[in-house]
């Protein structure tokens, strides 16, 4: 039976289940492979992916809309706010929908605490920013103006960063991926009260027992982007197997399916939803944004919306990173945080270092090796920062053993302190290794270390890297034990693993 290679979004891992019955259907052997949307856009511009199936594609349209031989919906899920329901009947939301200005209005005057993606790395953390930026309807007398409509007459200069900066205030939790928010948002309940997600990961949240406090699905009126979930042809010998996949999805009996299991709206009529769902009519953002108007939202956002971040960056220099050009790789992959060219394209220009950012690196072998801090500002100053990462990247050299979490904990009590003098800031912790602990204390002595942290110092996440020989059960643990997340450069490129990674900083 041929084998056909399918790139899914991260968040189509709950559609696994129709795996047997889609290979019966197109009569083929069925690689499913995963990606976020940086991730999605290099394995597409490399080759070999027959199809991709996104959240919505945003990223991969504008950066290789010529890879893109056909494109057929196959379920939809809009941008909404998940409020705790509590908050949202308090605001009276549960009955009348706000406008996004409203939203960012209440989120500055109460000091709404909210999960979101980033939209430089993130199709849902895209599609958020364009539905703020450009709903239709009118705001409150106490928000900013409504917005334009987004459509073909919208450009650079229509985008008012004093109506975004209210809702972005409220930004205290970054994800790269709405099914990672969704979980990372369970952990941290006590600190948050929302999130912004696709409708389908709040509902399924709010059908299981994770939750203390209900949240409440809140569609904004002046309307939100709705991801659709998009089947990609892309290798033109496949269009016989990729129509025959296209008839089962959007078939009756499997739209059904969908709807039951995970939660997503069907693209064909006479499927009935659910009560949870509603019977509110959606008002869509149905228009694909120009390029050029993304990067200058994106160019917004970056300066004027998000907030300051502190990135940690704990690296393994021990001596068997001399192996099979693994210190090459690793230098390359963060000459990329520096601006040094890779493929092009609006995914490369939003991964290097932004000005606000303040960046901390350690190397370790079986000590500490070496540290460079750096606070990136604008102006020359900027470019004399990343040229000091750069050198500092130049110099790197393998040598010695491996003691990882001795190097670990030093990082974190360094990010405590930090916080401590900065609240203001957002903290971020990777931890990049590759191989296993060979001195200084072990996993099981970092973990009783953290746990007995107070919880408020238990928040800074720790995204692991899985490189080389590096253990993967206790570089999972650790992203699950510090509410980070494990990125597996095994498989993939440590450019590609960097790219992701940049979504959650």
């Amino acid at each position: 039976m041929p084998e056909l290679t399918l790139l899914g979004g991260t968040e189509l891992r709950d559609l696994a289940f129709l795996q047997p019955q889609m290979e019966a259907a197109a009569g083929i052997r069925l690689r499913f492979e995963y990606a976020g949307p940086m991730e999605m856009v290099d394995r597409v511009r490399t080759g070999g992916i027959d199809l991709a199936w996104p959240t919505d594609g945003l990223y991969l349209r504008m950066n290789l809309p010529q890879k893109i031989l056909a494109g057929t919906p196959i379920m939809r899920s809009p941008v909404v706010l998940a409020l705790k329901k509590p908050r949202a009947e308090e605001l009276g939301w549960t009955h009348r929908a706000p406008s996004w200005p409203e939203i960012g209005h209440a989120v500055q005057r109460d000091q709404l605490a909210l999960g979101m993606t980033s939209p430089v790395a993130s199709d849902l953390g895209l599609a958020a920013l364009l539905s703020a930026a450009f709903g239709t309807a009118g705001g409150s007398h106490a928000a900013p103006a409504p917005a334009p409509a987004l459509r073909g007459s919208v450009s650079p200069a229509d985008i008012d960063p004093d109506r975004l900066a209210p809702l972005y205030a409220g930004m205290k939790l970054i994800g790269g991926s709405g099914s990672w928010l969704a979980q990372a948002y369970v952990k941290q309940e006590d600190r948050l009260d929302g999130m912004i997600n696709y409708e389908s990961a709040v509902l399924e949240l709010d059908a299981g027992d994770e939750l203390d406090t209900p949240l409440a699905v809140i569609h904004p009126r002046d309307g939100s982007r709705v991801a659709e979930y998009p089947l990609l042809l892309l290798n033109a010998a496949r269009r016989p197997e990729y129509q025959k996949l296209v008839a089962f999805l959007r078939s009756p009996d499997i739209q059904r399916q969908i709807v039951a299991r995970t939660w997503h709206r069907p693209v064909i009529n006479g499927v009935e939803l659910p009560a949870a769902f509603g019977n509110a009519p959606l008002k869509v953002l149905r228009e694909t944004p120009r390029p050029e108007l993304v990067a200058a939202l994106l160019d917004v956002y970056q300066s004027r919306l998000r907030p300051p971040s502190h990135c940690y960056f704990v690296l393994d220099v021990s001596g068997s990173m001399a192996q099979a050009h693994r210190m090459d790789d690793l230098k390359r992959a963060l000459g990329l945080l520096a601006g040094r060219p890779a493929g092009g394209g609006l995914s490369d220009r939003y991964l290097r270092f932004q000005p606000r950012e303040k960046i901390d690196v350690t190397t370790f072998s079986s000590h500490l090796v070496d540290h460079l801090a750096l606070e990136l500002d604008d102006g020359p100053a900027y470019d004399a920062g990343l040229q000091r990462f750069e050198d500092f990247v130049d110099g790197l050299q393998p040598q010695g053993g491996t003691a990882i979490y001795d190097a670990l904990q030093t990082v974190y009590q360094r990010a405590l302190k930090d916080r401590r003098q900065q609240p203001g800031d957002y903290y971020t912790i990777v931890l990049m290794t590759d191989g296993e602990n060979s001195s200084g204390m072990d996993f099981e002595a970092f973990r009783q270390w953290y746990e007995a942290l107070p919880d408020t110092a238990q928040d800074i996440p720790v995204f692991t890297i899985l490189f080389g020989e590096s253990s993967r059960k206790e570089m999972g643990a650790l992203a699950e034990l510090t509410g980070g997340r494990l990125f597996d450069a095994t498989r993939y490129s440590l450019a590609a693993v960097f790219k992701d990674i940049r979504g959650y900083q």
